[in-house]
């Protein structure tokens, strides 16, 4: 489990905190505890508190990732069009220097038949 900022740090201790509630009241179960209600009541309370955070949390993560994919997809986009703009300005450029050399050309003659 890799933290990258404290709010990675808090959906993970969120979902501990959680998991270990849940664990503490399945042994009961399992166990067949005498089940104490006023604490079992201030657990599924606390459950209901974490899974309602968790499930924000959830919403968010879901929010950041579709506004990550559609940037990436604009990214590409935009990067699809620069690559077409330079494949044509790529292409521009050999045609002019090919009137460049020729042009250069066209000088020389002229300079070496004494007209310029």
């Amino acid at each position: 489990m890799r933290v990258r900022t404290l709010s990675d740090a808090t959906r993970i201790a969120d979902r501990i905190h959680a998991g270990g509630v849940v664990e503490t009241i399945q042994f009961q179960l399992e166990e067949d505890v005498i089940i104490d209600v006023p604490r079992s009541r201030e657990a599924l309370k606390v459950m209901m508190d974490n899974l309602a955070t968790i499930l924000e949390q959830c919403y968010c993560l879901e929010q950041k990732f579709e506004a990550s994919q559609t940037s990436l997809r604009e990214e590409k986009r935009l990067s699809l069009e620069l690559r077409v703009e330079n494949r044509d300005l790529v292409r521009n450029n050999a045609e002019l220097e090919k009137v460049n050399r020729r042009l250069k050309k066209e000088i020389d003659k002229h300079a070496q038949h004494g007209r310029i």
